[in-house]
């Protein structure tokens, strides 16, 4: 999928976010992220009630968090983090948690076209197994390191 299409390519200069402003406006601001296409810049913020939220060309999503983790934007410009509430972790995306909760998660990945998003976690059961678009695979291992996104492919319940 060819996404430099949907790039504006005109010369000049276009503000997309205050982001200078967001270090008045919040007591703590991480390192920021841009989208492919450049029209979005988020970073995970804390707000004044000392929860962690991020914030996305100056709006903050709906739901804030104990903790987040590993900002990264998929090919089609949907924003996904690793997040905590009460101690579980799982991802959001664009603001939205998936239902599983986790001991641990990390290293998200995404298929070519963005519509897949892969991560590795470990169950209470100290089983290792991997989230593809939310929904975890029905059998754990052991170990298991460095799952990837192939191409276009869903690999729940692999």
């Amino acid at each position: 999928m060819n996404l430099s299409g949907n790039w504006d390519w005109q010369t000049g200069k276009r503000i997309i976010a205050e982001f200078d402003s967001w270090k008045e406006k919040f007591p703590q601001v991480d390192e920021p992220y841009a989208s492919p296409d450049g029209e979005i810049i988020a970073a995970a913020v804390r707000t004044e009630d000392d929860s962690m939220n991020v914030c996305a060309n100056g709006e903050i999503w709906e739901n804030g968090f104990d903790r987040i983790w590993y900002p990264r934007f998929a090919p089609d410009n949907r924003l996904t983090c690793l997040v905590s509430e009460s101690g579980e972790w799982t991802v959001a995306v664009d603001g939205e948690p998936w239902e599983e909760r986790f001991e641990f998660v990390w290293n998200t990945q995404f298929g070519a076209d963005g519509k897949t998003i892969v991560a590795s976690a470990v169950h209470s059961e100290k089983r290792y197994v991997a989230l593809c678009n939310g929904v975890s695979w029905e059998n754990g291992f052991l170990f298991m390191t460095q799952v990837t996104a192939g191409p276009g492919q869903d690999v729940a319940g692999s």
